[in-house]
């Protein structure tokens, strides 16, 4: 019964996420972000590997995998307060708790395509050399145009039931949940960048009075 949800989501999304609303909202919330970042990490570094194994080793990606643990965590409950916020501008009603569940379970998709990703990188080759012209370049296999069509496939799909989900605990519809997810996804991008920003200035600021005092 556990794993249910995992199964159930993907064709009731919003029935699903009524009922772990309904019964226990904290629900798997920040297991489900655990995983999300552990094994999408390690399917990026998989791939990565794949195509460049020796900017990418094993101790990096075993480093980045557990790294990923927290910072999925804290992402999670980010996302969470933004995607409040940005339902209740829109005329939603729910709460911090039942929006990190629907944000954290919506996050599934992503954890079957970190699945796929990896048996089909750990099992197959996704690339192979050809070369062109005198260059060497990297093609898709065939396992590799599988990978990546099942993952644009799944991706799609994955984007519908978040909206689904962030629509059901919001009380209104799903046209009004992919509107709230997009300002959400927005205003996280806008963030991000806003932080590398601050952070580039910091550091020519910090360097400038190094520079300052060392003269």
């Amino acid at each position: 019964m556990a794993a249910l949800p995992w199964l159930a989501l993907w064709v009731h999304p919003r029935t699903t996420i009524r009922k772990i609303v309904a019964t226990n909202p904290r629900r798997g919330a920040n297991v489900t972000a655990a995983l999300t970042g552990a094994l999408g990490f390690l399917a990026l570094g998989l791939f990565a590997r794949a195509r460049m194994s020796v900017l990418f080793p094993s101790e990096t990606v075993l480093i980045g995998t557990i790294a990923a643990v927290p910072l999925a965590v804290a992402l999670l409950y980010a996302e969470a307060f933004v995607c409040l916020l940005s339902g209740w501008a829109l005329g939603g009603n729910a709460t911090i708790i039942q929006v990190r569940a629907a944000v954290a379970w919506s996050w599934t998709p992503l954890i079957w395509i970190s699945l796929i990703a990896i048996t089909t990188l750990r099992f197959t080759r996704v690339f192979r050399v050809v070369f062109q012209s005198g260059q060497v370049a990297l093609t898709y296999t065939p396992a590799g145009r599988f990978l990546a069509t099942a993952t644009w496939i799944l991706l799609a799909w994955g984007v519908v039931i978040s909206a689904k989900c962030i629509a059901e605990v919001h009380g209104f519809s799903a046209w009004k949940g992919a509107e709230a997810k997009l300002i959400t996804v927005a205003a996280m991008m806008m963030g991000a960048l806003g932080a590398v920003c601050a952070l580039a200035v910091g550091f020519e600021v910090a360097q400038a009075l190094h520079q300052t005092i060392r003269g």
